[in-house]
């Protein structure tokens, strides 16, 4: 692309994949990773390279209704980052729509008009019209697409021909599947809870399993957090079943693959890293320069008013995303533009600290240390290294330095956290510490022990 060189690009893209691989909630695929290894390492890249060279149209499927939400509607978790992300590659003149059904469209042109994007590009699917697919294949934006991507969006469960389609190096496990999926469980829509929701889910997947015959040389992107999107079906099914909890997780996992599968703790988080990653290989990133954390919140606001929408975890009308409140939600999105180069606006960061003198005034000082409970959170901040390869990646586009700033962080427990590059200082040496104990096979010994032996001496 001749933007950025390779080196430069595979660690910029690497670093966004670590920023959006975490599970703060502790509720999707990304928190079973140290347990059972990444999920699909390497496709945020890959999917990144073949937008940013090869795209010209994309259609973007996006909405997820939850029948069983106060009142019932599309999640925060796929919109966003759906228009986002359209937002983003028509910034760059790459032709982009987004898809959805009925039961999500209030829910994603309110996103639209908040974003704002321009209504005519959000594409609403009637339930079961193969006229419509038709339509859009021959005369409408499928006629000329190149890659078609997936955001949060439900799609079917496996049956016993999906299962021994996969690929994988030993025999389909279908005596298993069998005897843990009934009949009726077959190429469903699901539900984290393992609830059936056809009835509220048109099928958009068709989409999916019928681009290779209008568009044979189309590319396909998932992006998801939970195992029931579309995409996953390019990760064998028991490997899905056995990272999810409950006796419903065989029927959870979906069955149409992608050729890339992005592996996000919230499918927004995902979707924002690709749009990032395209912008940054094609050396256009101030296309983003004005999308900082106020004018996302002003937009997450405006979609649950409007549309309205619902938090996927809480089932309730309130902009959070899978349960995290949004100063948690946002704290990705952030360590990408701070990557990037991109400074918050005068707005945001007025708005951040009058939510922080707020808190002071009502909790008193507050300690710049977070508590153990925060460490995941920790973790959010840009390494070293990773501040040294956005000063390269700058220094070759401009002569905007790196900012690293301070974040505020407040999760579950309601913890304010600041200060990070002093803090990592101290839990390295901490660490270190710990290590050279361990090594030694000592314990720490008592203060009282400590005085003891000094007046035996």
């Amino acid at each position: 692309l001749g933007r950025m060189t390779n080196a430069m690009s595979h660690a910029l893209l690497a670093d966004f994949d670590r920023i959006i691989r975490r599970d703060p909630a502790r509720r999707g695929l990304i928190g079973s990773e140290s347990q059972f290894g990444p999920l699909c390492p390497g496709h945020l890249a890959a999917a990144a390279v073949d937008l940013a060279e090869s795209a010209r149209s994309v259609a973007i499927v996006t909405g997820f209704y939850v029948p069983r939400a106060t009142p019932p509607a599309a999640e925060t978790d796929g919109p966003p980052g759906a228009v986002l992300l359209a937002a983003a590659l028509a910034g760059i003149g790459i032709e982009a729509h987004v898809v959805t059904d009925d039961w999500c469209a209030s829910a994603v042109r309110a996103m639209a008009r908040a974003f704002p994007y321009p209504q005519e590009r959000v594409l609403v699917y009637p339930h079961g019209s193969s006229d419509w697919r038709d339509e859009f294949f021959t005369t409408g934006p499928g006629a000329r697409l190149t890659h078609l991507v997936s955001i949060e969006r439900v799609g079917p469960s496996h049956t016993c021909e999906s299962l021994a389609a996969q690929f994988r190096t030993l025999p389909a496990p279908l005596d298993d599947f069998r005897a843990r999926v009934l009949a009726d469980g077959h190429d469903r829509c699901h539900n984290m809870r393992g609830d059936a929701i056809d009835p509220h889910t048109a099928d958009l997947h068709r989409l999916f399993e019928e681009l290779h015959r209008h568009r044979p040389s189309a590319r396909t992107i998932g992006i998801g957090d939970g195992a029931n999107e579309i995409g996953m079906g390019a990760v064998p099914w028991e490997d899905l079943v056995r990272r999810l909890a409950g006796e419903h997780a065989p029927r959870i996992p979906c069955r149409i693959a992608t050729h890339w599968n992005i592996i996000a703790g919230t499918s927004n988080w995902g979707a924002a890293a690709l749009a990032a990653g395209v912008l940054a290989l094609r050396g256009e990133t101030q296309v983003l320069a004005g999308w900082d954390r106020e004018h996302q919140r002003r937009a997450l606001e405006r979609m649950v008013a409007e549309g309205p929408a619902v938090d996927g975890a809480t089932a309730l009308q309130e902009a959070t995303v899978d349960g995290l409140p949004f100063l948690t939600y946002i704290q990705p999105w952030e360590s990408i533009r701070r990557l990037l180069g991109l400074e918050e606006t005068a707005q945001a960061v007025g708005s951040r600290q009058s939510a922080v003198g707020s808190r002071q005034s009502a909790e008193g000082p507050i300690s710049p240390r977070p508590t153990t409970d925060d460490r995941q959170d920790a973790a959010m901040k840009p390494s070293r290294a990773s501040r040294a390869r956005a000063r390269r990646f700058q220094s070759g586009r401009r002569s905007v330095p790196c900012r690293t700033g301070y974040t505020v962080h407040t999760g579950a427990n309601e913890k304010f956290v600041a200060g990070w590059d002093q803090i990592f200082g101290g839990k390295k040496s901490a660490r270190k510490s710990a290590a050279k104990k361990a090594a030694a096979g000592k314990q720490p010994v008592k203060k009282t022990a400590k005085k003891s032996r000094r007046r035996k001496s």
